[in-house]
């Protein structure tokens, strides 16, 4: 199963504190960050004002994977490496019913970063989906205000058939 998500920002690599890698814009603008560790979190963050501020973020893992056996309750994935690969980041884990790889990779556009996720199921498991799931870090605006603290353009290609 393969699943590609193409994500408003390009990125080039910088390393965070231990436990922790990112891929950065060439022009320090937007980052992914991932740290690792008994609770491992994903997160792009954007500089506004000469900060860096979260602006989506998953526990964990952003992938979940529902089983045909279990629709009700989705298996949330670790992550349990991360590493740098030319113009890029790879991230391994475990999601309790297989084994997900995330490619996280520059493109030639200065605005655009590619994801692509591999899940392996375990022998026997049908999967019904998976799934990435990322949180809007600053949480909901009350209205449409073009002042806000962050608007993202997410552009999905992730399913090509119903659930």
């Amino acid at each position: 199963m393969l699943k590609t998500i193409a994500a408003g920002c390009v990125l080039a690599t910088s390393t965070l504190a231990f436990g922790g890698i990112s891929l950065q814009s060439p022009a320090s603008s937007v980052r992914m960050v991932v740290e690792l560790g008994p609770s491992p979190i994903e997160s792009v963050e954007i500089k506004v004002g000469g900060k860096w501020v979260p602006a989506l973020s998953s526990a964990q893992a952003a992938t979940r994977v529902v089983a045909l056996e279990n629709p009700n309750t989705p298996h949330a994935c670790v992550i349990q490496t991360a590493d740098k690969i030319h113009n890029g980041l790879l991230l391994l884990g475990d999601c309790g019913v297989g084994k997900f790889e995330q490619r996280i990779s520059l493109t030639s556009q200065p605005d655009e970063l590619a994801i692509v996720i591999r899940f392996m199921p375990q022998n026997g498991i049908r999967i019904n989906s998976v799934e990435d799931r990322y949180d809007f870090a600053p949480g909901r605006r009350a209205a449409n205000d073009p002042e806000g603290p962050v608007d993202f353009v997410w552009r999905q290609n992730i399913k090509n058939e119903a659930d």
